[in-house]
């Protein structure tokens, strides 16, 4: 090429350089294939050309002169060529890093070929809500193969105090993750073995005391909707989620044995169930109903347009909860609560299968067993409180024989 010339590299020689019209290169005497394309206009490029097996001779863009220092291109340059010395062929690694899946490739085909299929519609609205809220902003455009778990910690720190939120979604990271590792997009799962956050504990079961001062607490909240829907959870043991959308055609009031029918679609465990109602229940539903601001002919708690069901007790139940001074308890534990008094009143882990709805059985056992160790604990310090009763009192008029060194040969 005419103009062209060799030597090496430095801030002088590239300072030196001036354009002629013409292309042209400058070449660096040091490492081959490290030059500078100088263009008719006289922009100035850093670029590093290699011989592949078949004899083709592939260039590599490093950046302009305005871009990188001559040291910084010369460092690149020469990182290339140890690498092609070792067999690699640089253009198509970058051609594949440039084709390699984003993030937001992986969460399109994991949405598209896992989520949507395998997941229930509440579940695939959590998981959607999760990754465009919190883990797109900060690894949707990396690629799938670049992303560690200094990213995925990343992502939990913006996150601040949203503590069970942030747990959600690193669960949700370390199953696309699996997908990826599955479809052979990367070797390992970065988002396994993350610290989670300690979450408020699900399985409390309210005191007495608790619930005397939660029903005040109730009783007090100034939106009536919540009044309703947490006055509801404490006596059905239904979940937060079934109570907040629930439809008034899954009611059945006039029966002679009132009940609260749940389609299968609508219960976690994919099958219908059916709340047995007492009577107060009743009322407090039927009143709720005379009495709403808003009464939409679908949804027991409408939002505030009438198109949906409320979304969330979170704010309603976090005023209960300051004003009866709990410290503990989350708005599951209402449910827990009530499982709990059941198991203790001896109720089979089948009686509490059928009143829960759970899927599992060994959900329902738990609270047998529970119930059973609470009452053995209980019977264990009687005896204990028994034994050191006999232990403090005085010996009869019985003669104690002390032991003596040795038997007796006969």
């Amino acid at each position: 090429m005419a103009g062209s010339y060799t030597a090496k590299l430095t801030a002088r020689t590239v300072a030196a350089i001036k354009p002629n019209g013409d292309d042209f290169d400058v070449s660096d005497s040091d490492i081959r294939g490290f030059h500078i394309r100088v263009t008719k206009r006289g922009k100035m490029i850093y670029r590093f050309q290699y011989r592949r097996p078949d004899n083709s001779r592939p260039v590599l863009t490093l950046g302009t002169v305005s871009e990188l220092t001559p040291d910084e291109a010369r460092r690149a340059a020469h990182a290339h060529f140890i690498a092609v010395g070792g067999g690699a062929d640089p253009r198509k690694a970058r051609q594949d890093w440039i084709a390699a899946p984003t993030m937001d490739d992986l969460w399109e085909r994991y949405e598209r070929e896992r989520l949507k299929i395998k997941n229930r519609e509440r579940t695939v609205a959590e998981y959607v809500r999760n990754w465009k809220s919190h883990a797109k902003p900060l690894l949707g455009g990396m690629k799938v193969s670049e992303v560690g778990r200094k990213d995925v910690n990343a992502v939990v720190a913006a996150m601040g105090d949203k503590r069970t939120t942030a747990n959600r979604v690193v669960a949700l990271l370390s199953v696309m993750f699996n997908f990826a590792v599955e479809n052979e997009l990367r070797a390992d799962n970065p988002a396994a073995g993350v610290r989670k956050h300690r979450e408020n504990r699900r399985d409390v079961a309210f005191t007495d005391d608790e619930l005397s001062r939660i029903a005040a607490a109730i009783e007090n909240e100034r939106e009536s909707w919540a009044k309703a829907a947490l006055s509801l959870m404490m006596v059905t043991g239904g979940r937060h989620r079934e109570i907040l959308s629930a439809e008034w055609s899954e009611f059945d009031l006039d029966d002679s044995s009132p009940s609260w029918r749940l389609p299968a679609q609508r219960m976690k465990g994919g099958k219908a169930h059916t709340y047995a109602l007492d009577t107060e229940t009743v009322e407090a539903i039927r009143a709720w109903k005379e009495d709403a601001p808003f009464l939409s002919p679908r949804w027991v708690f409408p939002n505030i347009k009438g198109t949906g069901p409320k979304e969330s007790l979170q704010k309603p139940w976090t005023r209960v909860k300051a004003e009866a001074k709990l410290t503990r308890g989350v708005l599951h534990s209402f449910r827990h609560t009530f499982l709990t008094r059941l198991a203790e009143s001896g109720a089979s882990a089948i009686d509490i299968r059928n009143t829960a709805g759970h899927a599992d059985i060994a959900t329902s056992m738990k609270y047998v067993h529970a119930a059973e160790n609470a009452r053995l604990r209980e019977l264990q310090e009687q005896n204990r409180k028994g034994i050191r009763e006999a232990m403090k009192k005085k010996p009869t008029s019985a003669q104690i024989i002390p032991i003596t060194g040795k038997a007796e040969t006969a």
